[in-house]
Formats: C-alpha cells, sequence, structure tokens
C-alpha cells in the first residue's frame, strides 16, 4: 500500500496546518535542546491532541490548543537564550574572565535539565 496524502490523518494535518506543525517540531527539538522531558511529553500531548481535534468534529477546540502550542514555542526559544547565556557567563567563570557568581562554592555549573533557572 502506498501512503499517500489522501489516505492517512496525519497527511490532512501537514497540508491544512503547517505553519503550526512547523512550530511543533521547533518545540520538540528544544526540549531535547534543554533536556527536559517534562517539556517532551507535554509537545507529545499537545501534538496527538491536535490531530485528534483536527480529525474530529470538534474545531472550535482547535484555536486554543494552537496558541497553547505557540506559547510553548516562545517560552523554549526563551529559555534557550537564557541557557545559552548561562552557558556563556559560565564559560567566562571557567577561564577567570569574570567573577564567579555560577560556579561558587566549588559548583560545576552542570545542570540535568536547563528548563528552570
Amino acid at each position: 500500500m502506498i501512503w499517500t496524502a489522501t489516505n492517512d490523518m496525519f497527511g490532512t494535518f501537514l497540508h491544512d496546518y503547517n505553519l503550526i506543525l512547523i512550530f511543533a517540531i521547533i518545540t520538540f527539538a528544544f526540549s531535547l535542546f534543554l533536556r527536559s522531558a517534562t517539556v517532551f511529553l507535554v509537545q507529545i500531548a499537545v501534538f496527538v491532541g491536535m490531530i485528534v481535534i483536527d480529525q474530529t468534529t470538534l474545531t472550535l477546540l482547535y484555536i486554543p490548543i494552537s496558541i497553547i502550542q505557540i506559547f510553548i514555542s516562545f517560552y523554549l526559544v526563551y529559555r534557550i537564550k537564557k541557557a545559552i547565556d548561562r552557558n556563556y557567563m559560565l564559560v567566562m567563570e571557567k577561564t577567570h574572565q569574570a567573577e564567579p557568581n555560577i560556579t561558587r562554592n566549588r559548583d560545576s555549573g552542570s545542570r540535568p535539565s536547563f528548563l528552570y533557572n
């Protein structure tokens, strides 16, 4: 069987809502960059919810879930910027070009997830 956009449920979603799909893919990538399992699971739930809502007659719910998707994407862009800034300051502190703030009290500066401060 050859999969085409007419016989699978993902093809119609891909065709109709490609901008939201781009936001979802970017959010998946950013959640992996930030090493956050929580955001990754929330993103999976939102993404599956968007596809299910697209396939049912609940189109009234599609606008709020799209706004939630865009909000999550922009929030993760902000957190990526904060993680980059933190990494820059960590490098500056470890090369003794800045006063120790992150590495004070022999802290190495490593984190399990970069989503939160």
